[in-house]
Protein backbone atom coordinates (compact mmCIF):
# COMPACT_ATOMS: atom_id res chain seq x y z
CA UNK A 1 0.00 0.00 0.00
CA UNK A 2 2.77 2.46 0.89
CA UNK A 3 4.59 1.60 -2.33
CA UNK A 4 1.49 2.45 -4.36
CA UNK A 5 1.03 5.71 -2.43
CA UNK A 6 4.70 6.54 -2.98
CA UNK A 7 4.38 5.94 -6.71
CA UNK A 8 1.23 8.07 -6.85
CA UNK A 9 3.00 10.82 -4.92
CA UNK A 10 5.95 10.76 -7.32
CA UNK A 11 3.61 10.77 -10.32
CA UNK A 12 1.69 13.73 -8.89
CA UNK A 13 4.93 15.62 -8.24
CA UNK A 14 6.10 15.02 -11.82
CA UNK A 15 2.75 16.15 -13.20
CA UNK A 16 2.86 19.36 -11.19
CA UNK A 17 6.54 20.22 -11.42
CA UNK A 18 8.22 18.04 -14.01
CA UNK A 19 7.08 19.77 -17.16
CA UNK A 20 9.00 22.70 -18.56
CA UNK A 21 6.52 24.74 -20.53
CA UNK A 22 8.79 27.75 -20.95
CA UNK A 23 7.28 29.67 -18.05
CA UNK A 24 8.87 30.87 -14.84
CA UNK A 25 8.56 28.36 -12.03
CA UNK A 26 10.65 27.14 -9.12
CA UNK A 27 11.26 23.80 -7.47
CA UNK A 28 9.41 23.32 -4.15
CA UNK A 29 12.57 23.08 -2.03
CA UNK A 30 13.49 26.63 -3.11
CA UNK A 31 10.15 28.18 -2.15
CA UNK A 32 9.13 30.32 0.79
CA UNK A 33 6.24 28.75 2.68
CA UNK A 34 3.47 30.68 4.45
CA UNK A 35 0.49 29.22 6.33
CA UNK A 36 -3.02 30.70 6.24
CA UNK A 37 -6.41 30.07 7.82
CA UNK A 38 -8.23 30.17 4.49
CA UNK A 39 -8.59 31.75 1.05
CA UNK A 40 -11.27 33.78 -0.67
CA UNK A 41 -12.54 34.23 -4.17
CA UNK A 42 -12.70 31.83 -7.06
CA UNK A 43 -10.35 33.48 -9.52
CA UNK A 44 -6.73 32.43 -9.83
CA UNK A 45 -4.31 32.79 -8.32
CA UNK A 46 -6.34 32.37 -5.14
CA UNK A 47 -6.25 35.12 -2.53
CA UNK A 48 -4.92 33.71 0.74
CA UNK A 49 -6.31 35.10 4.01
CA UNK A 50 -5.10 35.45 7.59
CA UNK A 51 -1.51 34.32 8.07
CA UNK A 52 -0.92 31.83 10.88
CA UNK A 53 2.18 30.08 12.15
CA UNK A 54 3.00 26.50 11.22
CA UNK A 55 2.18 25.12 14.69
CA UNK A 56 -1.31 26.64 14.62
CA UNK A 57 -1.86 25.34 11.08
CA UNK A 58 -0.85 21.79 11.97
CA UNK A 59 -3.27 21.72 14.92
CA UNK A 60 -6.18 23.14 12.88
CA UNK A 61 -8.84 21.06 11.16
CA UNK A 62 -8.14 22.90 7.91
CA UNK A 63 -5.59 25.39 6.65
CA UNK A 64 -3.94 26.63 3.48
CA UNK A 65 -0.27 26.68 2.52
CA UNK A 66 1.14 29.17 0.04
CA UNK A 67 4.48 28.53 -1.66
CA UNK A 68 6.23 31.64 -2.99
CA UNK A 69 9.36 32.33 -4.98
CA UNK A 70 11.96 34.83 -3.73
CA UNK A 71 10.13 37.67 -5.48
CA UNK A 72 6.93 36.90 -3.52
CA UNK A 73 5.07 35.37 -6.46
CA UNK A 74 2.55 32.70 -5.43
CA UNK A 75 3.44 29.43 -7.16
CA UNK A 76 1.48 26.76 -5.27
CA UNK A 77 -1.57 26.70 -3.02
CA UNK A 78 -2.44 23.60 -0.99
CA UNK A 79 -5.62 23.24 1.05
CA UNK A 80 -5.37 20.75 3.92
CA UNK A 81 -8.38 19.20 5.63
CA UNK A 82 -7.87 16.86 8.58
CA UNK A 83 -4.13 16.69 7.83
CA UNK A 84 -4.48 15.63 4.18
CA UNK A 85 -4.16 17.60 0.97
CA UNK A 86 -7.68 18.42 -0.21
CA UNK A 87 -6.55 20.25 -3.35
CA UNK A 88 -3.42 21.75 -4.87
CA UNK A 89 -3.14 24.51 -7.46
CA UNK A 90 0.20 25.28 -9.09
CA UNK A 91 0.67 28.40 -11.13
CA UNK A 92 2.99 29.26 -14.01
CA UNK A 93 3.70 32.81 -15.12
CA UNK A 94 5.35 34.30 -18.17
CA UNK A 95 8.34 36.68 -17.97
CA UNK A 96 5.98 39.66 -17.76
CA UNK A 97 4.43 38.17 -14.60
CA UNK A 98 1.08 37.21 -16.11
CA UNK A 99 -0.53 33.93 -15.11
CA UNK A 100 -0.37 31.56 -18.08
CA UNK A 101 -1.31 28.18 -16.59
CA UNK A 102 -3.03 26.64 -13.59
CA UNK A 103 -2.63 22.96 -12.74
CA UNK A 104 -5.05 21.63 -10.16
CA UNK A 105 -5.24 18.29 -8.41
CA UNK A 106 -8.18 17.40 -6.19
CA UNK A 107 -8.50 14.90 -3.35
CA UNK A 108 -9.33 12.10 -5.81
CA UNK A 109 -6.18 12.79 -7.83
CA UNK A 110 -7.98 14.31 -10.80
CA UNK A 111 -5.67 16.71 -12.64
CA UNK A 112 -7.01 19.75 -14.50
CA UNK A 113 -4.75 22.00 -16.56
CA UNK A 114 -6.08 25.39 -17.56
CA UNK A 115 -4.20 27.65 -19.98
CA UNK A 116 -4.93 31.30 -19.33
Amino acid sequence: MHTMKSKLGIALFLILFGCDNGTKNTHPEKMNITYYESFYGYSHPLKLATKIDKDKALTSNSYVVGYYDDAGVLLIVERYVEGKVFFRHSYSYNDAGSLVERRSVNVEGTVVVEKM
